[in-house]
């Protein structure tokens, strides 16, 4: 499982991890040569992201590596009863091995549950942080159309545009993080 799990990041994570970064970088310099007082509402929430992924990631590597046990107990479990199955049978031990293995199946099922409620939380506590600098932006901008018109409404428009696409990528990054532990 993990030589497939290498393999899938490398096969097809690395690629978008190299794409996604110059994406980031492309549209940051395009987000700054827009309007440089808005790029900054846009990054500002970029270090609760970062710090948020690094504290998240910290909460996640021991569920990672309970749900890894509880792998290799359902497979150890399922391989020896497979390869020893006359045995299984000469002694009756088939009820036994059948909740050992349901024993172990469930371990698998909580700990793939346990991860699952903490990144779906955290897609959505990042996709908040992602809402406000996007309300920011609109605040402030249009405070700047109203009063000075040194911003205008289209350059408004490209801009929230622009922030989706650098946002998106920000967001794929935290799949990496999942790939990666």
């Amino acid at each position: 499982n993990d030589t497939n799990e290498i393999e899938h990041f490398f096969m097809d994570g690395f690629s978008y991890l190299i794409i996604n970064f110059f994406s980031v970088i492309l549209i940051a310099v395009v987000l700054i040569y827009i309007d440089p007082q808005l790029f900054l509402l846009v990054f500002l929430p970029a270090p609760l992201l970062i710090f948020g992924s690094q504290w998240f990631l910290e909460k996640l590597i021991p569920l990672f590596h309970y749900r890894g046990n509880a792998r290799d107990q359902v497979t150890t479990t399922l391989s020896e009863t497979i390869e020893g199955i006359k045995i299984v049978k000469a002694f009756s031990q088939q009820p036994r091995h059948q909740q050992e293995f349901a024993t172990n199946s469930n371990k698998l099922f909580l700990s793939n549950y346990r991860i699952d409620q903490y990144w779906i939380g955290f897609r959505q506590v990042m996709y908040v942080i992602m809402q406000l600098g996007i309300i920011a932006v609109w605040y402030f901008a249009t405070r700047r159309i109203i009063s000075s018109q040194d911003l205008t409404l289209g350059d408004l428009l490209a801009f929230v545009g622009y922030i989706w696409l650098f946002y998106g990528p920000l967001q794929w990054f935290t799949q990496i993080l999942n790939w990666l532990t």
